[in-house]
């Protein structure tokens, strides 16, 4: 059964506005005015006013992804051009955040990227955001924070993901109690990793070194160590299930 309504083209990606409607962006080979239409229905699908974006338009086996994160803004993920039409001068790809559903954006290109493709993302539990490529060879899941975006943070120039992670990460309970924490540098955990229990006690944390080197610290229900490791990467240096290492 249709809606009625129709977007600005195929494969428009979709997301709910704060107030109920239905916002879509992109639409196979089309455009309005060589942008990228938006479209906002606001009687559930019947009928869309369209408008057009900042963004470029997309053409074959390009197609942008949208989803509401969990701090409320809008993410944007989708290439820089149609890339068929623009040659590799044309290649690129970039990521956005909105904080006011869409009406301005907060760019960033993604270094080291020619196309994200048909693309899609979400956002695990701890906050950070996934996006999948369908066009990279071997497929991509590059991996970032809405602090990458915001506030910046070194580039990934090897193509990776892995530097898109910078800065404070957190993880919070409906009620905003903080369940887990770990700051980024680089791509990598830094400082103290700490996970809360629902009431507040900890339930264990990660002190990283600067070496590759880390302790991991287990918390009994009264606050006292109940087990203690040593790390260097993967490989375990040593363990006291009786307490803190000597």
């Amino acid at each position: 059964m249709g809606t009625g309504g129709r977007t600005a083209g195929r494969h428009t990606t979709v997301v709910i506005g704060k107030d109920g409607s239905l916002i879509g962006y992109g639409g196979k080979n089309s455009e309005i005015d060589g942008f990228m239409p938006k479209v906002v229905s606001r009687d559930g699908g019947k009928t869309y006013a369209k408008s057009k974006t900042s963004f470029r338009p997309l053409g074959s086996g390009q197609r942008p992804s949208i989803i509401r994160l969990a701090s409320g803004r809008l993410f944007f993920v989708a290439d820089l051009f149609d890339k068929k039409k623009l040659g590799p001068t044309g290649a690129g790809a970039f990521v956005a955040l909105s904080d006011d559903d869409g009406e301005t954006w907060k760019t960033r290109q993604l270094p080291g990227m020619v196309t994200v493709g048909y693309t899609t993302a979400t956002q695990a539990p701890n906050g950070v955001i996934h996006i999948v490529t369908s066009k990279n060879l071997p497929p991509l899941d590059i991996e970032l924070n809405e602090a990458w975006i915001l506030h910046g943070g070194p580039e990934d120039r090897e193509g990776t993901g892995q530097f898109h992670l910078q800065g404070t990460q957190t993880f919070r309970s409906p009620n905003g109690r903080k369940l887990w924490e770990v700051t980024y540098d680089r791509g990598r955990k830094t400082g103290v990793e700490t996970l809360w229990g629902p009431d507040g006690s900890r339930r264990w944390e990660r002190r990283y070194g600067a070496s590759g080197d880390w302790t991991w610290t287990i918390f009994s229900a009264d606050g006292r160590i109940s087990a203690q490791s040593r790390w260097n990467g993967k490989d375990l240096v040593a363990a006291s299930t009786a307490g803190p290492l000597k």
